[in-house]
């Protein structure tokens, strides 16, 4: 395989880690509206918002900050900083969708639980997901699917209504029969359930909104490489360093005991820098 598809972030690698490439180009189709694009859903449905605002301030628990704000942080209908007035919409397709289940025998239509869930379930921490963003008491996904298998089918309808920042929908999301983070004994159960999180805080259901929505990984890149060249030309004499009369950044610096506590000046002894080949040790008072 070439290196160029072995490249973390490479063009080829999005492409298969995405092959149906969201662009924003494409025709966009919601609550059985078409929009050239994204975009044009986004202005059309913020448009709407913007109208309901009224009514939905009169809900106990609507966030306080100014309309602008709470349009600007929304991606309506899927995400709104606020009471989302599509809920019902959104509802009313799922039950349509599980009609279609149940003909295709993905469902049951007198599906019930007769046993509680009973084993244990141990979960590490570590996955990508999960450290993507930290959050208070925050549950690691694949825990919540065992969940989920359980004591839902594929089509059902979950809710979250502390939901933090979206593990409850990043695992109905995954609830596939492709997922790679349980092992499902019944593959039956195999299938995305619906779900809806709600939670006080806008900047929680906004991390949510960012898991459980689907993005185009090369527009992310593009974006984040642009942020990261801004900090860089900003900020990267911090962590330049020459030697020997060549330059290199400092990836690596070890504070030792021989901190001058009576100046201004801290002596940061065996500070390693790599830059290319040569590798050295040197001192630096840094002020």
């Amino acid at each position: 395989m070439a290196e160029e598809e072995l490249k973390l972030y490479s063009d080829k690698y999005l492409d298969k880690l995405n092959p149906k490439d969201e662009e924003e180009s494409s025709p966009v189709t919601v609550f059985g509206l078409t929009f050239k694009n994204d975009d044009e859903r986004r202005q059309y449905f913020r448009e709407e918002l913007r109208r309901k605002l009224p009514e939905l301030k009169k809900i106990e628990g609507y966030p306080i900050g100014e309309d602008d704000d709470i349009i600007n942080l929304s991606d309506p209908p899927y995400y709104t900083a606020c009471p989302n007035p599509w809920l019902n919409d959104f509802i009313n397709e799922w039950e349509e969708e599980k009609k279609q289940l149940v003909k295709e025998g993905k469902r049951k239509p007198d599906f019930d639980v007769k046993e509680p869930y009973a084993s244990d379930v141990s979960e590490g921490k570590n996955n990508p997901i999960y450290m993507a963003h930290s959050y208070h008491t925050k549950v690691p996904h694949p825990a919540i699917m065992r969940y989920l298998m359980h004591y839902t089918q594929p089509g059902d309808i979950v809710f979250d209504g502390f939901a933090g920042t979206g593990m409850t929908g990043v695992a109905s999301n995954l609830c596939t029969s492709n997922n790679e983070y349980i092992q499902i004994e019944d593959k039956k159960s195999t299938g995305v359930r619906h779900s809806i999180c709600s939670d006080l805080s806008p900047i929680a259901t906004l991390i949510a909104n960012s898991y459980c929505t689907a993005f185009n990984p090369k527009e992310f890149r593009k974006k984040a490489e642009t942020i990261l060249l801004k900090v860089e030309s900003e900020y990267g004499w911090m962590y330049e360093t020459e030697q020997e009369g060549k330059k290199g950044k400092v990836n690596k610096g070890i504070k030792t005991k021989n901190t001058k506590t009576k100046t201004k000046n801290a002596d940061f002894a065996a500070l390693t820098e790599k830059c290319g080949k040569m590798k050295s040790t040197i001192s630096l008072n840094l002020p």
